[in-house]
């Protein structure tokens, strides 16, 4: 290869070069560029050296052997190099643009860079980075090759060909300050990293950090703030982090926060990034060879198309050369068949190699898109056609799941719509949209009408339709031309279709449906206010303005979100004159904490539908407002556990999202209307209405604290327990069975001690089989306590349970002497000893001997029944040796004194 490269150079001359020049292609620090008129494909470019250091003209031409040798896709190729006269000539190949001309492009046009443009060009450098920067690489004749540094990577740096397909980096090796020795150079540092601007230290880590800015700049199509007038510089390293409040993309962000590190080293490398993009699962990338052929094989056949259509019509223009075009139009026709069958076999290639190299969704994987998407993008109606009748790609998605129908939905090109509306329509992408959604988002209403009857009713991830989203984008021909078909499904009532759309007429003729709301709990006069439809506003208001959302919101709430001062006043004034509010009630709605402050001595004062400016205060999300109404006091007792203790299920209600889940913050006893309620720790609302036996309100409060525990890890499930209320514990049990207490009781272990039968057989299907911290179940506690009910009830589900003693539920009942329990359960439990020593006896003792050494003779005699339960020399612990031994002393002396009578 060297060698070819050396033949090829020494037979080209700085005067052959010059002469050869043809357009002027550009001109950046490192020199200008032109094309050759004897090489079309191919340019050239000249470098002044006479500015150059001796060093860095040495390091420069090395660079430039050493590339000579690379063969990477994506890093630019030098054909030859020659060094004449003070200048350095380049030959490469020719290039469309560069990514600079493209950002500057898409900034011009106030439109972003697609994020699959964007992924694509991150993949493609962060390749080349990760080859240039690996330390065992060889050239293509197995020759290794060091690391090499770029030294200066920026947009302009980086070569894009016509189908902005192929990215290239070049003038790789060449730092701004050797360029900054030529004339009227000087430095851009918007792309240097921190400590090559102080330190001039280069490194793989700033050509990673130059890759960052370049990747801020495509997405957001600015540079960020951090590269103005040199603040890095004054920064402190350890306290500096970067904003990207800008990157909505979950994975760029991710990549980001790991390029803009202040240490190089610490910064992710290029083969990570490589990696980190391999492993996102909705990337993955044909190999650029294949993917570089399909585009070239694309404009081909459309450039032979084209011709074929020229030809044709100068055969009815030149009748006396049919003969001689016929012949040239077959033989185009035959040439463009047999591209076809070329892309096509080139179609079946990458499928195998996306089966055999990717582990995604294949529906994910396209990193480039389609021919039939492409042919979308430029509307060419020709080739959709062809590749149509063709079966080719149709239903194929890119990596956004954006398919060719949406891709001409989006850009409104109707006749492509209409071709391919029948064969891709019902296909969503990665965000849930049809194609009639990018229709409708893009305001495009003829391709929408097509799209209609096909999509109508399909709801994307956030439950959108393509009705709401042309409301929310104001598109009013597009919202009339759907609501027929979608406003149905979302509740709409005609009355809230005028509202929409501001027709007043409609609306008037449809004041009959006034009061109802549509799915997601919106009235008319809502949807007014939210449109700023003042007309419909004062039309509907004296009908809606009391009616509230599904979450309690009012109309004056929506209206002070939209800070329309026009409709404030207008539902102010009617809440006053009309339902009744005070001054107080005024500020609750509109957030005036000085007001409020002012008037609380209308605290109690109701409206004419019974709410409380605290409930309207609470409503409109004003937390600050309900603690100056209704102060959270100093044990922790909020005015949602307030409002729980009282039942007051409508202030309970409001106040719900602002309160919900606090605790107590100590423990102690709340006395309230000859209530009193003792709570521990850590109490919350629900806690306390399940003492107050408030249904309504364990209802409510059950869904938001449900499973929450006390400090000693008490539940509401425990309280409704100790109460005995099987209907509280029947409304708790599948929120919070099975959390245990500090000791490890459960809700059961506490009804079988208490002999509680009905809230037993309750819990007893969640909670059966939990042992506490002594490995005690529920069954042996009632076993202890001499409940009989309760040990039929738990006995098919816990006997023959240890605990950490190797104790059973029966052994506990003989020790208790409980004789009923001992008939239940012996059958069942027999044999067991245990394991450990307990209460005085030695491991290995059965509930026989417990019962022979307790002088427990009438469980024992039931005991011998079983012969699991005899044990031979069975131990006995000293406090049973010695009441043995005692009352054999007392039988003997009784037998003396008897005998001596």
């Amino acid at each position: 290869m060297s060698n070819e490269f050396d033949v090829i150079e020494s037979a080209i001359t700085s005067e052959g070069i010059i002469s050869d020049f043809g357009e002027f292609l550009g001109k950046g620090k490192s020199g200008t560029v032109h094309s050759l008129k004897s090489r079309p494909k191919e340019a050239v470019k000249e470098i002044r050296t006479d500015g150059f250091s001796s060093t860095d003209l040495e390091c420069f031409e090395e660079n430039l052997r050493m590339l000579s040798f690379i063969n990477h896709p994506n890093i630019i190729k030098y054909l030859w190099t020659l060094h004449s006269n003070g200048f350095i000539y380049i030959g490469m190949k020719r290039y469309y643009s560069t990514l600079s001309s493209l950002i500057i492009k898409h900034k011009r046009e106030k439109k972003l860079v697609a994020e699959s443009r964007i992924f694509i060009v991150i993949r493609q450098i962060a390749s080349a980075l990760a080859y240039l920067h690996d330390s065992s690489k060889k050239d293509i004749d197995g020759h290794p090759v060091p690391i090499i540094i770029h030294q200066d990577l920026k947009p302009s740096n980086i070569l894009i060909n016509e189908q902005e397909m192929q990215s290239v980096i070049t003038d790789i090796g060449l730092s701004q300050e050797a360029l900054c020795n030529e004339p009227g150079a000087a430095v851009n540092s918007a792309y240097l990293a921190p400590e090559v601007i102080s330190e001039k230290r280069y490194s793989s880590g700033s050509d990673i950090w130059s890759l960052g800015v370049i990747i801020y700049e495509l997405v957001t199509l600015a540079k960020p703030s951090f590269t103005e007038d040199n603040i890095l510089l004054n920064t402190c390293a350890e306290n500096w982090k970067v904003d990207l409040s800008m990157i909505k993309n979950k994975t760029i962000r991710k990549i980001l926060e790991q390029i803009f590190v202040f240490v190089p080293e610490e910064r992710i490398s290029a083969i990570q990034l490589v990696n980190l993009l391999n492993e996102h699962d909705s990337l993955t990338e044909y190999k650029p060879d294949e993917s570089l052929l399909i585009n070239e094989l694309i404009i081909n056949n459309r450039i032979l198309m084209e011709r074929c259509n020229s030809l044709e019509a100068s055969l009815s223009q030149f009748t006396n050369k049919n003969q001689v075009l016929a012949i040239e139009l077959e033989s185009l026709k035959f040439r463009c068949n047999e591209y076809a069958s070329q892309l096509l076999k080139c179609n079946e290639k990458i499928a195998i190699i996306k089966r055999s190299t990717s582990t995604t969704d294949p529906i994910i994987g396209l990193a480039a898109p389609t021919r039939l998407m492409l042919a979308v993008r430029h509307n060419d109606l020709d080739a959709i056609k062809v590749l149509i009748s063709k079966g080719i790609e149709i239903g194929k998605c890119d990596e956004e799941r954006m398919t060719a129908l949406m891709i001409a939905a989006q850009q409104g090109y109707t006749e492509a719509v209409r071709l391919l509306a029948d064969k891709e329509c019902g296909a969503q992408d990665i965000s849930g949209r049809t194609a009639l959604m990018h229709a409708v988002i893009h305001g495009h209403l003829h391709a929408a009408e097509i799209l209609l009857e096909y999509e109508k009713g399909i709801r994307d991830k956030r439950e959108w339709t393509a009705l709401l989203l042309a409301i929310t984008k104001g598109y009013t021909e597009i919202a009339k031309l759907l609501l027929p078909y979608e406003a149905k499904d979302l509740g709409w009532t005609n009355l809230i279709c005028a509202a929409i759309l501001g027709d007043i007429e409609a609306a008037k003729n449809s004041l009959h449906e006034t009061g109802e709301r549509d799915i997601i709990g919106l009235t008319a006069l809502i949807w007014a206010i939210q449109k700023g439809n003042i007309e419909i506003v004062q039309l509907l208001i004296e009908y809606e303005a009391g009616i509230h959302d599904l979450s309690g919101r009012t109309a004056i709430a929506y209206a002070i979100a939209t800070k329309n001062d026009t409709v404030i006043e207008l539902l102010l004034k009617w809440m006053k004159e009309t339902a009744g509010w005070t001054p107080l009630m005024c500020a609750a709605s509109t957030g005036d904490v000085d007001m409020v402050k002012q008037c609380l001595d209308d605290r109690d004062a109701r409206d004419t539908n019974g709410d409380t400016a605290l409930i309207i205060a609470a409503r409109a999300g004003y937390k600050e407002l309900v603690e100056i109404m209704d102060p959270t006091d100093e044990r922790g007792i909020t005015a949602l556990m307030r409002a729980a203790i009282r039942n007051d299920i409508k202030t309970l209600g409001a106040l719900l999202p602002l309160q919900t889940s606090m605790k107590t913050t100590s423990s102690g006893e709340y006395i309230s209307e000859e209530k009193r309620i003792k709570f521990d720790e850590g109490s919350t609302a629900l806690m306390f209405s399940v003492q107050c036996n408030n249904i309504q309100a364990i209802k409510e409060l059950a869904v938001y604290e449900g499973g929450i525990q006390s400090k000693s890890n008490y539940t509401a499930l425990m309280y409704a327990t100790w109460a005995d209320n099987p209907e509280i514990v029947s409304i708790l049990v599948d929120k919070e069975a099975g959390l245990q207490s500090k000791y490890g009781y459960t809700a059961l272990m506490y009804a079988a001690r208490n002999c509680y039968a009905k809230v037993t057989s309750i819990l007893a299907e969640k909670e059966a089989g939990l042992k506490n911290n002594s490995g005690c179940t529920a069954l042996m506690l009632a076993a202890e306590s001499g409940h009989a009910q309760i040990v039929s009830l738990l006995k098919e589900k816990e006997a023959t349970n240890q605990d950490k003693y190797g104790c059973t539920a029966l052994m506990r009942a003989v020790c208790k002497g409980k004789i009923e329990i001992v008939e239940l359960l012996a059958g069942c439990e027999k044999g067991i000893q245990t394991s450990s020593k307990w209460c005085g006896f030695q491991p290995g003792i059965t509930a026989l001997a417990m019962a022979k050494t307790n002088g427990r003779q009438n469980i024992a005699d039931i005991l011998s029944l079983f012969s699991e339960e005899e044990c031979e020399d069975y131990p006995i612990h000293s406090n049973a040796t010695r009441m043995r031994a005692k009352t054999k002393s007392t039988s003997s002396s009784t037998g003396r004194r008897a005998k001596k009578g």
